[in-house]
């Protein structure tokens, strides 16, 4: 006969084998397994306080914050002595972005009978006060004293320095917690956090896969290469792999966060609005759910939405910089911007956010100082602004004409390789130039045209480059690059005869482009050096134009990227047209006559009203293509005159008495190789 001994001891035995189980799925990642054997557990024994609180962290990771913090509460009810449990609840809510729950739970915890309540009352003032880090982090030291090997606590330290900013603090401290414990996955995902805070994307990238050899199913880890993916503008790969996540767990908030993101920047914003708004309908008043709602509002120009979804964000989160920036941008629109500048002014002051939500900073300040015809300062704040880019995003000019003249140098094995001159139905027109040129204003004109459809800033050519097309021994994966980019086009626009891709640094490679279209008509966007690169110098673009961070080298850029358009129409047989933005401005109708004339296309009225066009334009330049045409843009160099001494001679170097050129049509035949 059993005794009662032995019942228990065996009861004890399964459920620590069971618990043993279900918490190597959830470090594992296998969340959905993990799940599935908590709920089973706590059907089983209801009050346990390990299964509650393992349950309750698990549910705050998958976005389930309400019912995390309950299963957390119960926790620690049945077991108010473990000071484990306690530390760990609040550094948990303090993730999630619960800053009240852990204030609230901080009061219990004071009437607990918990042993080390000093060093709890200490790290919850470290969670919450991120004004008080050098005191917060001498106190956590001395609790680290005590327990010098603890490795959540050195991992937890190093996480809430990532939130404070101080990313060499963290990366320090989650270094030390990895020594201590390598396969401690918590620290490594915090690490690659750190990581990609400071744009150092490669080793964010490697971190994570690092994980993801060992667990492969790790939700977490999966979603965040996504998150990583879509900084790198990958986005077809981060879509996959944070799909792959919500395979596993279906209800992972970060993941449908994430999935959300991924397709606001493809433009898919109704899709991305979708998976928000099932998120808020969940969770009304989730912090990050509203500020990515009031992100693609924003993007989409719908200012009240964003700006009540940002307002509701900040009171959820105050100490968000993106929400700050994000609203303090939707103010400026409505000329209101006097509501934040002091808040903006300060978190500028302050050194924290990550580089590029500081540049935003300081271009919102400029913005609004322009907008007060405040040149001057608002000179001083976009200087700024680049070099805070600057020092994340160097630019090598050498390194890039090198690549440039490797093009060149391939263009003729290229042309000999593909010989079908076959014309694509629709047709594609490559509108392209600087930046800033006018290439946006050309194309929401076109598409006004029943014959034309715009398809924005298409990236095939630069994709078909980073994967080697340049490269090829033969025509085949020339022809494949071909279809698959006509087949892309064909389903934007059936029913059209031409569609623009207006990506405007193709200019450097019309080389590839003649080889796969060489019959295709070319739009070349010019407009003068010195209002082109000033309006170049006063935008925060991303990644893809390093060199707008000193004047220096956008005078050289523009200079050279006039040469390498002049250069490839002396070898490419494709008609090329030179469009002035002076010439637009000062005669709209006798340009579009002259644009359509060059694509062989009637004239049609509605091109005069492309401010009309419902079309949404997303890149710098929508303001300007949603309204009629006005001249203030031309001359616009003369209110900056007396800080662009550089920029002008830059641009003037070797040609001091040149204008911008100004290229004519020409035919479309096909000369000799270069």
């Amino acid at each position: 006969m059993t005794s009662p001994t032995d019942t228990a001891n065996a009861r004890s035995s399964a459920l620590e084998k069971d618990l043993s189980q279900a918490l190597a799925h959830h470090r594992a990642g296998r969340l959905a397994a993990a799940e599935e054997l908590y709920r089973t557990l706590l059907s089983r024994y209801p009050h346990h306080p390990a299964i509650r609180h393992n349950f309750g962290v698990l549910a705050l990771q998958t976005g389930r914050t309400a019912q995390g913090i309950s299963h957390l509460k119960a926790a620690l009810k049945a077991d108010p002595d473990q000071t484990a449990l306690w530390i760990n609840t609040l550094a948990v809510l303090y993730k999630a972005g619960e800053q009240q729950e852990a204030r609230t739970l901080l009061t219990h915890a004071l009437r607990a009978s918990v042993p080390v309540r000093t060093a709890l009352v200490e790290l919850v003032n470290m969670l919450v006060d991120t004004q008080q880090l050098v005191d917060a982090e001498a106190i956590l030291t001395h609790f680290l004293t005590l327990y010098p090997e603890s490795v959540a606590a050195l991992s937890n330290l190093g996480e809430l320095r990532r939130r404070q900013q101080d990313y060499v603090g963290a990366e320090h401290y989650l270094n030390q917690a990895l020594g201590l414990r390598p396969d401690f996955l918590e620290a490594r995902l915090n690490l690659a956090a750190v990581f990609t805070k400071q744009n150092r994307l490669t080793e964010a990238e490697s971190t994570l896969q690092a994980i993801l050899a060992t667990a492969p199913d790790h939700v977490t880890a999966l979603s965040h290469l996504g998150e990583v993916w879509l900084y790198q503008d990958r986005c077809g790969e981060a879509e996959a792999i944070v799909r792959k996540a919500l395979r596993l767990m279906p209800t992972s908030r970060p993941a449908l966060l994430n999935l959300a993101a991924i397709l606001a920047q493809q433009d898919r914003f109704a899709k991305a609005e979708e998976i928000l708004l099932r998120l808020k309908a969940d969770e009304p008043h989730h912090p990050e759910t509203l500020i990515n709602l009031g992100a693609i509002w924003l993007k989409q120009d719908r200012y009240a939405e964003a700006e009540a979804a940002l307002t509701e964000a900040r009171t959820l989160q105050t100490d968000h910089p993106e929400v700050l920036t994000n609203l303090a941008e939707v103010l400026l629109k409505a000329n209101r911007f006097a509501e934040l500048h002091d808040e903006v002014l300060s978190f500028w002051e302050s050194g924290h956010g990550r580089f590029n939500t500081r540049a935003k900073a300081a271009f919102l300040l400029a913005d609004d100082l322009h907008k007060r015809h405040q040149y001057d300062e608002a000179f001083s704040w976009y200087s700024l602004g680049q070099a805070v880019l600057r020092e994340k995003e160097p630019y090598d000019h050498a390194a890039w004409l090198q690549k440039v003249e490797t093009e060149f140098a391939q263009f003729p094995r290229l042309q000999e390789l593909l010989t079908t001159c076959s014309v694509a139905t629709p047709q594609p027109v490559f509108i392209v130039g600087m930046p800033r040129s006018g290439t946006s204003l050309i194309e929401q004109i076109l598409d006004c045209h029943p014959a034309i459809t715009g398809a924005g800033e298409l990236d095939d050519i630069t994709r078909m480059i980073a994967a080697g097309l340049l490269q090829a021994t033969d025509a085949d994966p020339l022809a494949a690059a071909r279809a698959t980019y006509e087949k892309r086009l064909a389903k934007l626009a059936p029913a059209a005869h031409y569609v623009t891709d207006k990506m405007p640094h193709n200019f450097q490679h019309l080389g590839l482009i003649s080889a796969l279209w060489p019959k295709s008509p070319i739009l070349y966007c010019v407009r003068d050096g010195r209002d082109n690169c000033l309006s170049l110098f006063q935008q925060q673009f991303r990644d893809a134009h390093p060199y707008a961070h000193t004047l220096t080298d956008l005078g050289h850029h523009y200079r050279a990227h006039e040469a390498i358009v002049a250069r490839w129409q002396t070898v490419i047989p494709n008609p090329v047209l030179c469009v002035r933005y002076e010439d637009v401005v000062e005669d709209l109708e006798g340009q579009v006559r002259r644009l359509l004339t060059f694509l062989k296309l009637p004239f049609d009225a509605a091109c005069l009203s492309f401010y009309q066009n419902p079309r949404k334009v997303l890149t710098a330049s929508r303001d300007q293509v949603t309204q009629p045409l006005y001249k203030s843009s031309v001359g616009r160099w003369q209110a900056y005159a007396t800080h662009l001494t550089p920029l002008l001679t830059a641009l003037h170097e070797g040609h001091p008495h040149r204008e911008p050129t100004s290229f004519s049509a020409k035919t479309a035949t096909r000369p000799a190789h270069p």
